[in-house]
């Protein structure tokens, strides 16, 4: 990379599916970069409203967009990839928003770090839903795969890299239509440097229709593809063949859950229970008990198999109270860490000032 920033030719890619009522701002958000010099990569994976009219609304000649049958967010933004001219590569979340300084920032620290391949940022997180904001600060470590291991800390949405590491690993893997990004990042992880710049350059909506508020079967599938992830970055790190590439499917199946994906799944159990699902509930419930880790678990589901001989009103009824206190009590935790980062970047502000 011998050219000058400003020179530097950055594909942003997006992936649309029935947002129509998110385009204007969320498009016009990354065309209103301060770095001009890109090409944006929109696929319409098919929407069923007016997404693809009001895309094509938008007159710009760095837009481009295509539009296929739906095929899922990971085959629709490999497409997008594979269109990319550019040597560097920004995701952009549909509906979310870029703020205008978000690419120059980025593909400064690419300039200024030939071992980083990857770049996020920090990211405000607008939980529709339950109408509050956080902000996600992450910091990276010596050992950037180590610590994805343990947590994404990447939103993914927020996220830069080369095209060059992005292709040598492959890109995103079909089998991982949730958790792709973690797939991703953790197998890049093994080639190149991650950095993260310490400012606010991403605003991400919590939704109904995302994974992080959607419906409780996809949010179970995100939580056991995404341990998926890690169990296959361990077996690659011990010089073990990849389970997914290598079609071992018996492999595949005796990942353990850890005692945070257990109680996660549990919780979605429970919600597939209230809905009336009960035989998925049941399902997911027994899967749930092949965790180390028993106690939330095999809590609910002994509550879940004696309200179920009340009957479905009263076990609908009794589920939703207690799942409602939970919700009610992490929301409260996410606030106290919002007004916590708050007063601590207020704190630093005014010592600044000193």
């Amino acid at each position: 990379m011998n050219s000058t920033s400003e020179d530097v030719l950055v594909s942003v890619v997006s992936v649309y599916y029935n947002r129509s009522d998110l385009v204007y701002e969320s498009v016009n958000s990354i065309l209103n970069q301060s770095h001009r010099n890109i090409e944006f990569i929109v696929i319409d994976d098919g929407s069923s409203d007016d997404t693809w009219e009001k895309l094509q609304s938008i007159h710009d000649p760095r837009l481009r967009i295509v539009r296929h049958e739906n095929q899922g967010f990971v085959k629709s933004i490999r497409k997008a990839v594979d269109l990319c001219s550019g040597e560097i590569v920004a995701v952009h979340g549909s509906g979310d928003i870029s703020l205008p300084g978000r690419v120059a920032r980025q593909l400064a620290v690419l300039k200024q770090n030939p071992d980083v391949g990857v770049v996020g940022c920090y990211v405000e997180n607008r939980n529709q839903l339950r109408g509050y904001s956080t902000t996600h600060m992450p910091k990276v470590g010596p050992d950037a795969g180590r610590q994805l291991a343990e947590a994404n800390f990447l939103m993914h949405g927020e996220v830069m890299f080369r095209k060059q590491v992005y292709d040598a690993v492959g890109g995103y893997r079909i089998f991982f239509r949730m958790a792709q990004d973690r797939d991703l990042w953790l197998r890049m992880s093994e080639r190149t440097g991650f950095h993260i710049v310490p400012e606010i350059l991403y605003t991400r909506f919590v939704r109904l229709d995302g994974v992080g508020g959607g419906r409780p079967d996809r949010r179970a599938a995100q939580v056991l593809l995404s341990n998926l992830a890690v169990h296959c970055y361990e077996l690659r790190r011990r010089n073990e063949s990849d389970p997914v590439d290598a079609g071992d499917f018996e492999a595949l199946m005796s990942v353990l859950l850890n005692r945070e994906s257990s109680r996660i799944l549990a919780l979605c159990a429970t919600e597939l229970a209230i809905a009336g699902r009960q035989d998925e509930a049941d399902a997911l419930f027994r899967r749930c008990l092949a965790s180390r880790s028993l106690t939330v678990p095999l809590a609910l589901f002994g509550l879940f198999k004696v309200t179920r001989l009340a009957g479905g009103a009263l076990q609908s009824r009794a589920l939703r109270f207690l799942l409602a206190r939970w919700y009610d009590a992490k929301d409260r935790r996410e606030r106290r860490k919002a007004r916590q980062a708050a007063e601590s970047r207020q704190a630093a502000l005014t010592a600044g000032q000193q």
